[in-house]
Formats: C-alpha cells, sequence, structure tokens
C-alpha cells in the first residue's frame, strides 16, 4: 500500500487527500499534517465568512505567471468545482460580479463538507502538529520517523502562517528548489499623502489606476476606502498585487496610484457642469462647490490639491484656470504610494516556490521524484474575487491526479 503525506490542511491539500482517496480508496494510506488545532481555517476567513470559495469567470489571466498556471485552470475548471461540492452536497451560486459562495452564505457550510468527506474517507488528520523538516533518502520520505512514498506541501504562504519564512523552506531548499522573493499582495497600499488621516473611513467609487515609473500598468472601476496611512478597498487590493509582482521583477523607482473620481464623465463635462454650478449658484463659497458631488473631506482635499487656499471667498472668484485645475485633480488625483514590508496584513503573498522546477499541470517537482507542490506555498498569486482559493482546490485536484496515475501505471 503506498502512504502519501500532506503537510497542510488548507484547500489545496485538503482537496489532494480527498481526490486521492476518492479515486484510490483503501488502496492508499493519506494522511495530512496540520499545524493549527483546526484544519481549513483560511476557508472560514474567505469572503468575509461567506465563503468566496471561487469566481464563475476564473482563467489564467487572472493570476501571475499565467502560462504556467492555464492547464491546471484547465483540468478544474468552475464547472468542475461545481460539480465536485454538488457531489459532497454543497450547492454554489454567483453573484453579479461572478463571485462562487455556498448556497448557505457561510464559509462554514464549505469546510463541514469538506470535513464530512474526510471522514467518510478515513483519511488521518494529524492536528496541532507542525512539521517544520522533512528528509529524502533512499527515494522515500521521512517525517516524524514515518516515511512515505510521496510528499505533497499545502503548507501555505508565510501570510497564512503569520511567519517570515516557513521553516520547512529550508527542507524544500536542501533538495535544489528556490523561491522568489516573498512580498505582500491583496493588501492595502501605504501612501504619504499629506491629507489621508483627514479622509480615513471614507469610500470612493472611483476608476483606480497603478502607475509604476510614470507608466499605468492597471486600471478597475470600484470602491477605494481611505485609511490613516494607506488606501484600501477591493480594487486597491488587486493594484496591490501588481505593484508586489513587480518588485519582483525589479526595483521600482515612482509609483502612484491614480483615482478618476467621474469616469464617466469627460474632463470638458466635468468642467462644464462645475461652471454651470457656478453661474447658477454665484453667492456659493468655494467650499461649498463640490459638495452636490462628493463628500466634505473629499470636496476639501481635492480643492487643497489644486491649489485653492481661501475656501471662503465666492465661487464666482474662481478663475477659468481655477477651475481646470480642480477638473484636473477630480480626474487624475494622484497619491505616491509604497509597497508594504508586512507579510502578515495581506490576504496572499507574491512570491513562493520558483514555479521553473516545477511541472504544470502536475506540479511534481522536476528535481525529486513524487515530490509535489499545491497552494499558495507556489509563487502563483490571484486577484482578489475568489481566485486563489480556486486555484488552491485546482492545484490540490492537479497534484491528486497525477500521483493517482503513477500508482495505477505502478499496479499494471
Amino acid at each position: 500500500m503506498k502512504k502519501i503525506a500532506i503537510i497542510g490542511g488548507g484547500a489545496s491539500g485538503l482537496m489532494a487527500a480527498l481526490t486521492l482517496k476518492k479515486e484510490l480508496k483503501s488502496n492508499i494510506d493519506v494522511e495530512i499534517y496540520e499545524r493549527n488545532n483546526k484544519i481549513g481555517k483560511k476557508i472560514l476567513m474567505s469572503g468575509n465568512g461567506k465563503g468566496n470559495i471561487s469566481n464563475f469567470f476564473v482563467s489564467e489571466k487572472n493570476y501571475n505567471n499565467p502560462i504556467f498556471v492555464k492547464p491546471i485552470i484547465d483540468n478544474f475548471k468552475v464547472d468542475s468545482l461545481i460539480k465536485e461540492f454538488f457531489e459532497y452536497g454543497l450547492s454554489l451560486v454567483k453573484d453579479d460580479t461572478g463571485r462562487m459562495y455556498p448556497q448557505s452564505d457561510s464559509s462554514n457550510s464549505i469546510l463541514d463538507t469538506l470535513r464530512m468527506q474526510l471522514d467518510n474517507y478515513k483519511v488521518k488528520i494529524n492536528n496541532d502538529m507542525y512539521i517544520d523538516s522533512f528528509e529524502f533518502k533512499d527515494n522515500v520520505f521521512w517525517i516524524d520517523n514515518k516515511k512515505y512514498d510521496y510528499l505533497v506541501l499545502a503548507v501555505g504562504s508565510v501570510a497564512s502562517n503569520k511567519e517570515t519564512k516557513n521553516k520547512i523552506q529550508d527542507s524544500v531548499e536542501k533538495l535544489g528548489h528556490s523561491f522568489t522573493k516573498f512580498y505582500p499582495s491583496l493588501s492595502q497600499i501605504l501612501t504619504n499623502y499629506t491629507n489621508i488621516r483627514s479622509l480615513s473611513g471614507i469610500r470612493v467609487k472611483a476608476l483606480a489606476k497603478i502607475a509604476i515609473d510614470g507608466k499605468v500598468i492597471k486600471e478597475e472601476y470600484g470602491e477605494v476606502l481611505f485609511k490613516d496611512n494607506a488606501l484600501s478597498g477591493i480594487v486597491v487590493l488587486n493594484l496591490s498585487a501588481v505593484l508586489a509582482r513587480r518588485s519582483q521583477e525589479k526595483t521600482i523607482n515612482d509609483a502612484e496610484v491614480i483615482l478618476d473620481l467621474l469616469p464617466n464623465l469627460s474632463a470638458q463635462e466635468v468642467f462644464d457642469i462645475l461652471l454651470y454650478n457656478i453661474k447658477s449658484n454665484p453667492w456659493k463659497t468655494i467650499d461649498q462647490l463640490l459638495l452636490g458631488q462628493f463628500n466634505k473631506m473629499i470636496s476639501q482635499s481635492i480643492l487643497k490639491d489644486s491649489g485653492i487656499t481661501d475656501f471662503k471667498a465666492r465661487v464666482d472668484s474662481l478663475r477659468a484656470d481655477d477651475i481646470k485645475m480642480i477638473v484636473k485633480t477630480i480626474k487624475n488625483w494622484r497619491f505616491k504610494v509604497g509597497i508594504s514590508k508586512d507579510l502578515n496584513n495581506c490576504q496572499v503573498i507574491s512570491g513562493g516556490v520558483d514555479i521553473n522546477d516545477i511541472e504544470s499541470p502536475s506540479l511534481e517537482s522536476k528535481k525529486v521524484k513524487n515530490l509535489y507542490f499545491c497552494g499558495e506555498f507556489l509563487n502563483i498569486d490571484g486577484e482578489c474575487g475568489g481566485f486563489n482559493l480556486h486555484f488552491a482546490f485546482a492545484s490540490g485536484y492537479n497534484v491528486a491526479q497525477s500521483i493517482v496515475k503513477k500508482i495505477n501505471n505502478d499496479e499494471k
């Protein structure tokens, strides 16, 4: 009987275990090692507790390293995930943006479903067991004085484990694998913008862009949340992923987040609206000019950044050039930003095991036979909206299918 060890009881490890037992049943022995007192803790946090398990529109374009990701996703598309969980008894639904959730709107339903299946297939789970090293000798893997024919590393990222480094990396590096640099992804973006504290807690809809060394790399429309020293919100989280990936590639000299607060209007249209407001209400003070469009604190910040100093002057004292500067700020509100070094306050990590030494879609090591990697331990990160959890399940599924094929071939 072949023995398989899975280090990590997150989404990828659990999917690998279930797929293995579903395909080979009692012909194999599968054992999970989990450092926490319960499996699947990060699953519970997904979608703010609602369980954003996947995204209906998932594709390789939602990830870094899309060429590597494509065959993995192709082998386990959204339809496959929906079918798999439906067989387990869990129904999934999607919202208007394509985010997939359990019918119950609770992440507990996902984890409860997985636990029931694990119990049914008699998968041994060792909770509260932090495996920080393993050995490979005589073509078998040694963990806690026990030997295994196959080893699956599904240990998660340093973001999952609240560490600056997974200790098991040392064992992996001894076998010839390397790791890329780690940067926080899907995180708030720090800014030294002068008036940021006055905006803390305010939300605004905008077309948000990330410009790196003068070039706009990505833009996305949605809600931006101002914090004490940072920008946040789903669109900013996705921009942070671009910033993290570019930081891996090269030194960034200058980075800005640019907000277009009225993306559905041209600059000329915004100018005409402001001019009409001034002509219709010449008695207004300048600090009242934008109150029909924006929050009071947002309005004041726009005016300050446009070079307006006398807020109590009448609006009809504004020159055409003053109005143009206000329009420019509304359409191109710029925030100097930098990447955080804090790996503990982000949803995922950009960085991990270098994929150049890993086969796709099997996710087997090119250096060590029967050693597999899946989930966040790999240098794969996706956008916000269920993409990272989908990749975790897809990678676990692909690993299991590769092992199943090997074992079946050995038995022929």
